[in-house]
């Protein structure tokens, strides 16, 4: 492949151009693409959006002994195609890291005059074994909503698009996601926990939308099953789109039981205040829709190009004819030239069908990314358009 990289530089320079004119081009609306792709985000269904979920857990250290207090579930927000810095929980997930000081160092004495120094912090878990710590931006303990923030922006997880849930929701299909203390039981006994591997899925519906009397707060009934260690995690629609928090759980004496979520319109709320970076649905879907827009108007591009081209290469390569034959010799015609049969391909046309395709190919594998079995390119050959 790079020899006949190397054969084409060398042609001259007119003979160049035909030659590397039409793969360049479809190279370059093949890249425009490509970047359409990858910028609509990494989560293309809920089945994706673990992708964006991670453990919060809360430790608290007394005396130089530090102890795990209690762990739920977060996910990852921020600006679409860029790693994610901030994360939304439940407060309560990290209500006791806020109860023994937020991370400030404390001392105290009991009754019996033993003297304790004090210390809470966040982690944010990416597998048992990986973990960074994380700081609260800022929270609704009403709302049960927090925000965190990561020291850095870590690639270990994506931002989820959000979305405010209407009533024509209601009735619609929608999945909890996270980490559940129940699922790793005894009786299971995995062998790793914390990972990608190890979040649940649990399904069901939109019941119905609620407002919480005096505090108006926003919650979303669901009957999705939810436990110990879901809290924090999101509520995604089958796009995997987050539309609410999971939250609590209620029963009453007769064993009934009703399951709610916090709407994400208090997230929001908590958000822009803090001027923290999201991604709504509306946004994401907008900037897909420009990135195609540019795509469709190369493309148009592309095809004037190559019908300028093809008659420009027309024009240049049919010779001037006269209007009656002239014969050097009169009393024997010039016997007509056959035309090049099928088995026999003009090797003009075959190398303006070959060397575009096999340039593009090889460029695009090595700088896009592209599949090779999905890359068509036009060659040009005498004036005709060849697609390869």
């Amino acid at each position: 492949m790079i020899n006949k990289i190397k054969k084409i530089i060398k042609m001259p320079k007119t003979k160049r151009k035909t030659q590397l004119l039409p793969g360049i081009c479809i190279m370059l609306l093949l890249c425009c693409t490509g970047c359409a792709q990858k910028k609509s985000g990494a989560v293309s269904g809920y089945a994706d959006a673990k992708n964006g979920v991670a453990v919060v857990c809360e430790y608290v250290t007394l005396n130089g002994m530090e102890e795990g207090v209690a762990y739920g579930s977060g996910f990852f927000v921020g600006e679409e195609g860029k790693d994610p810095q901030y994360l939304v929980t439940n407060h309560h997930v990290i209500a006791d890291y806020l109860y023994f000081g937020a991370g400030q160092q404390s001392s105290f004495t009991d009754d019996d005059g033993n003297s304790y120094v004090l210390k809470s912090s966040v982690r944010v878990y990416f597998d048992s074994r990986n973990y960074v710590e994380a700081y609260v931006v800022g929270y609704n303990e009403a709302a049960d909503v927090a925000v965190l923030r990561l020291a850095e922006p870590t690639g270990q997880r994506c931002a989820l698009t959000l979305c405010s849930p209407t009533e024509e929701m209601v009735g619609s299909s929608v999945y909890a996601i996270g980490y559940p203390g129940i699922a790793d039981n005894p009786v299971v006994d995995p062998v790793t926990t914390w990972g990608l591997s190890n979040i649940t899925y649990t399904s069901g519906i939109i019941s119905r939308l609620t407002t919480t009397s005096g505090s108006g707060v926003q919650n979303i009934q669901i009957d999705v099953s939810i436990g110990h260690g879901n809290s924090g995690g999101p509520i995604v629609n089958e796009q995997g789109v987050v539309v609410g928090i999971s939250a609590s759980g209620l029963t009453n004496s007769q064993d009934e039981k009703a399951v709610y979520a916090v709407n994400i319109d208090e997230v929001l709320t908590l958000l822009k205040l803090h001027s923290v970076p999201h991604t709504m649905a509306s946004d994401s879907r907008t900037g897909g829709s420009r990135v195609l827009l540019l795509a469709a108007a190369g493309a148009a591009v592309l095809v004037i190009l190559i019908i300028v081209f093809a008659a420009l290469s027309k024009k240049k390569n049919t010779p001037g004819q006269s209007a009656e034959p002239v014969h050097a010799n009169p009393a024997t015609p010039t016997p007509p030239v056959a035309a090049p049969s099928a088995a026999q391909p003009d090797a003009s046309a075959a190398s303006a069908r070959t060397l575009p395709h096999r340039i593009t190919i090889y460029l695009l594998g090595q700088c896009c990314g592209v599949k090779m079995d999905t890359v068509f390119c036009l060659g040009l050959s005498r004036g005709k358009a060849v697609l390869a």
